[in-house]
């Protein structure tokens, strides 16, 4: 998505920002269909975190950050998708997943230590 939008900002010369959007094509498609596959597999992850590690405080709070994380890359994501992508909220969508992405790797780390200790 990002690429596609830097192809239509420098064909736009950085005006018209409301219509980059819809200028990106199939791209932003692919792009909201996957961001719901990442919510879903998010929701699936934190039930089994709940499931599995009720007890244990590191995976929560993970798992509760996880869904934080995700929030703020939803609305982020929508205000630059409807309201003519403000450069602040790039840089919150783009530094979020950033974190999202890192917080879902410690989660795994922290699976992985613990699955390690039961054998």
């Amino acid at each position: 998505m990002r690429e596609g939008i830097d192809v239509v900002s420098k064909a736009f010369l950085d005006v018209h920002r409301d219509s980059w959007v819809e200028q990106v094509g199939k791209i932003f498609y692919y792009h909201r269909e996957l961001a719901l596959l990442v919510i879903v597999a998010n929701g699936i992850i934190y039930k089994m975190v709940i499931d599995r590690f009720s007890g244990k405080a590191a995976p929560l709070l993970a798992a509760n950050g996880i869904l934080v994380l995700l929030a703020i890359q939803v609305l982020s994501g929508v205000i630059l998708a409807y309201l003519g992508l403000p450069p602040v909220a790039q840089v919150v969508h783009l530094s979020f997943a950033m974190m999202l992405f890192s917080l879902e790797f410690y989660l795994y780390l922290l699976v992985q230590n613990t699955e390690t200790y039961k054998h």
